[in-house]
């Protein structure tokens, strides 16, 4: 007996095989003509070409996660002969999907950082792909939603009287509280309070975390760096922490 013919309509939504059937899997990346990204995850090859009188031959370019980074870059050469090391997922992006909007930032689905497929196809049961653009809040949205997928919230987030939250890590905020914390560290920062006296006036013994927080959540603009020299009039600082108090309606 003959198998039936199997097609990929028939394990993947009709949309998603639809725009697979459409666009090729290999498109190059803007500004690189001898560079092309995969959107099945199958990351950024070279094509065949003469430079300088040499003629090199095209192949997959190996890709490799290091020092803080999650996400597998690599290194091409753009058209104006510079160098650019980059992030795979960025090159994908940018080949299918055009360049990043403006106020917007490339997203990772829920097949984690690892994965650069892309899928056009617009709809909500799509199975193809993990990359796409999105704004900011989103994003930090996705992430927190991830790493408690990762890591259940067990713990009772310290302000859980008040909030009934839950936290990933025993003493520690639940992601709301986070959020909080976040955008109130951003007033005091953006105001000029300096973040050794903005961590301890919200209660954390790390600044480093304070200014992340207030970049994730506060729309501050500054570096570390930056935030550790910020000097404040006495006056000034305490008018800031007056109006900090008084804002903690919810007494977090």
């Amino acid at each position: 007996m003959t198998a039936p013919d199997v097609t990929i309509s028939d394990v993947i939504p009709p949309a998603c095989a639809d725009w697979l059937a459409a666009h090729p899997e290999w498109a190059p990346i803007p500004g690189a003509r001898y560079y092309e990204a995969s959107h099945r995850g199958n990351g950024v090859r070279s094509l065949d070409r003469t430079v300088n009188g040499r003629r090199l031959k095209g192949r997959t370019l190996s890709a490799s996660v290091s020092g803080t980074s999650e996400y597998p870059k690599t290194r091409i050469t753009r058209d104006d002969g510079t160098p650019t090391t980059g992030s795979v997922h960025v090159f994908v992006l940018a080949a299918h999907a055009g360049e990043c909007p403006e106020d917007m930032e490339s997203l990772h689905g829920p097949g984690g950082s690892l994965d650069s497929r892309y899928c056009g196809c617009g709809t909500e049961d799509c199975t193809e792909g993990n990359l796409g653009y999105g704004t900011h809040e989103r994003n930090v949205r996705e992430t927190i939603e991830a790493g408690n997928a990762r890591r259940p919230a067990t713990f009772p987030c310290i302000n859980h009287a008040r909030c009934d939250g839950m936290a990933v890590n025993e003493g520690s905020r639940c992601g709301p509280c986070a959020v909080k914390v976040g955008e109130r560290a951003g007033l005091l920062l953006t105001a000029g309070m300096n973040s050794k006296a903005a961590a301890k006036l919200l209660g954390y013994k790390s600044d480093s975390w304070v200014v992340t927080l207030a970049s994730r959540h506060g729309g501050y603009a500054g570096t570390l760096a930056q935030a550790r020299t910020q000097r404040l009039p006495w006056w000034q600082q305490v008018m800031a922490t007056v109006r900090y108090h008084l804002s903690r309606g919810d007494g977090q």
